[in-house]
């Protein structure tokens, strides 16, 4: 892996998923709370930034009353619809006050499950030469999961990080972690994925 041409990409990394006072932190809670995912992401960022990564966050967002959901919101965009979560120009949409973020890092929006559905977030990895993505962030067996399998489709070499993803179901997400991941990522921790980086360093010094 050379660390210059990775980027870390942190799905969904707002206030009503990672900050105490969202309108879904509660539902996310016990797997927050269990991995400790709100330190692991904010370690595997600074350890990415201080290693050359190029940072990238995709935050989801709708309009009033989440028209992008369809006139009878069905599957996951039901219960994300009457929560009334990720309204666009909101407090819960911004990226979370739990997380460090720097000027530097990279903003994509999107309003779809994947990272890459509607948005430019390819043509951005294309043009910085980007060869490895590691994904974070929530929900891990939705808008993470999602963006994995295309990321692998895309022939992009591809990490997932196993406490510092979260979803809203416990269960949930030990079964995607330990099985879905396997399929189409490299999944790691927090600590093993540093590692990697400790090392690309030792190897370049």
């Amino acid at each position: 892996m050379n660390i210059e041409r990775t980027a870390i990409i942190v799905l969904d990394p707002q206030n009503d998923f990672f900050s105490p006072k969202g309108k879904l932190y509660q539902a996310m809670e016990p797997v927050l709370s269990k991995h400790q995912v709100v330190s692991h992401l904010n370690e595997l960022l600074e350890a990415g930034r201080s290693a050359g990564a190029t940072i990238i966050l995709v935050p989801l967002s709708f309009e009033e009353n989440c028209p992008e959901a369809g006139p009878e919101p069905y599957g996951i965009m039901q219960p994300v619809a009457q929560s009334e979560a990720f309204i666009r120009g909101t407090w819960g949409a911004e990226v979370a006050e739990t997380l460090t973020t720097t000027p530097a890092d990279i903003i994509i929006h999107k309003n779809h499950i994947s990272g890459f559905e509607g948005t430019d977030l390819e043509a951005q990895l294309r043009d910085r030469n980007i060869e490895t993505v590691v994904l974070c962030g929530g929900l891990t067996d939705v808008c993470v999961e999602t963006t994995m399998r295309q990321a692998y489709d895309k022939r992009f070499e591809v990490f997932t990080i196993k406490d510092a993803t979260a979803t809203i179901d416990l269960d949930k997400h030990e079964q995607t972690v330990n099985q879905n991941y396997l399929l189409f990522s490299k999944p790691l921790s927090t600590q093993e994925f540093i590692q990697i980086i400790d090392e690309n360093r030792c190897k370049a010094a």
